[in-house]
């Protein structure tokens, strides 16, 4: 079984402060905060094995950079799978228009 590297962009880390931070501090709850953190955090983790079990992206303009999908709660984890290494994207609440930010995240006019 192969066992992939992670690597995870600064938009991704920023995305994953940013959810953290908004818990912490709009809603008032740290705790909250610390175990979303850490579980978007176990859930990349997660994809060191078979990344490809996720689901390709939807989106029909963005699906030539075979982006792929996974979820943890509210929060959508945007990913590539490249030889042996899974490159985290973006981490993105539902609520928000991710294609926009996918477009301006791989440089395609949308």
């Amino acid at each position: 079984m192969t066992v992939y590297k992670i690597k995870i962009t600064p938009l991704a880390e920023q995305d994953i402060e940013q959810a953290g931070d908004y818990i912490a501090f709009q809603l008032s709850n740290p705790t909250a905060a610390l175990n979303t953190v850490q579980r978007i955090r176990q859930t990349i983790r997660n994809l060191q094995f078979m990344p490809q079990r996720h689901q390709l992206y939807e989106d029909p303009d963005l699906s030539e950079y075979n982006l792929r999908v996974t979820y943890f709660k509210n929060y959508r984890i945007f990913y590539l799978v490249n030889e042996n290494e899974v490159q985290i994207i973006r981490v993105l609440h539902m609520l928000t228009n991710s294609p926009d930010w996918l477009y301006q995240t791989l440089n395609k006019p949308n």
